[in-house]
């Protein structure tokens, strides 16, 4: 929880940097996630961002999510960038079925959503007949959410891809036509902001940097599976829109959410004088 550090810091009267990377400060009982689940790892996470010089957290909604449960707190806002040379409008396509094909990744796990979008998805049935979702990751819940596609009826309309390596997912990203996210948390959303690099843009759960890089009306709040289908039906009828939207991405990920951005941020945070 950085404690050590922090106090570290205190005694030897130096900076110390704690960067809140998940679910740490907050509690998202709906998944069972957040250190707040277990009180120990909780407390000491506590401890830590209120001793540290600074906290850091990578969006201004996990800013304003922590905010809502420690009031006393005042993090900083520095985006933990993308690889824009691997992530971007120029790396070849890979074909993926469906009209629209939509593309889904991230680890099958409870907070990220995917029954959410498996619901929303069997309420387009009849709106999108063709729509084809595609989910990219592997985890805990592979054969639970399996399982639950099956159900739904789902089964020729959706493909578990598994694990794909890191450096292959610039060209399924180019191959969808736009991505979903159905996360009850994020703190930031890595996907999202490679996904935008590569020229696709993320429709979903407002949550990490989506409110930053997608318009409201293609945003639901996280759990609504029936505002998450309003979504996704538009997505997938307005392609117009969805294009346009997306043409600016990649320029916009280069000039705010790159690795290059995201060292300077820190640079500077650490050249300043202490308080």
């Amino acid at each position: 929880g950085g404690l050590v550090a922090a106090l570290a810091g205190k005694r030897l009267k130096i900076r110390s940097v704690l960067t809140v990377m998940g679910g740490e400060l907050i509690h998202e009982p709906r998944a069972g996630y957040g250190k707040r689940c277990r009180p120990i790892a909780g407390n000491l996470a506590r401890l830590g961002a209120h001793r540290a010089t600074v906290v850091n957290v990578s969006s201004a909604y996990h800013r304003n999510r922590i905010l809502t449960e420690q009031s006393r707190l005042d993090p900083m806002v520095i985006p933990l960038g993308t690889d824009a040379r691997l992530f971007s409008d120029d790396a070849a396509p890979r074909q993926l079925a469906g009209a629209p094909s939509v593309l889904c990744v991230g680890s099958l796990v409870a907070v990220k959503g995917h029954r959410l979008i498996f619901d929303a998805l069997a309420r387009t049935s009849v709106q999108c007949p063709t729509l084809h979702l595609h989910v990219v990751g592997q985890g805990v819940l592979d054969g639970v959410l399996r399982d639950a596609v099956a159900r739904l009826g789902l089964a020729s309309r959706v493909t578990f891809h598994g694990h794909i390596e890191h450096h292959k997912l610039p060209a399924w990203y180019r191959g969808a036509d736009f991505c979903i996210l159905g996360s009850l948390f994020e703190n930031h959303g890595m996907t999202i902001l490679e996904a935008a690099a590569c020229g696709r843009l993320t429709v979903g759960s407002a949550v990490g940097l989506m409110p930053e890089l997608c318009p409201a009306q293609l945003l639901a709040a996280p759990g609504d599976s029936v505002a998450l289908a309003h979504v996704l039906q538009l997505a997938a009828t307005e392609q117009t829109i969805r294009q346009g939207l997306a043409s600016d991405l990649p320029q916009t990920v280069r000039a705010r959410y790159s690795l290059e951005c995201t060292v300077r941020a820190f640079e500077s945070l650490y050249e300043r004088p202490l308080p």
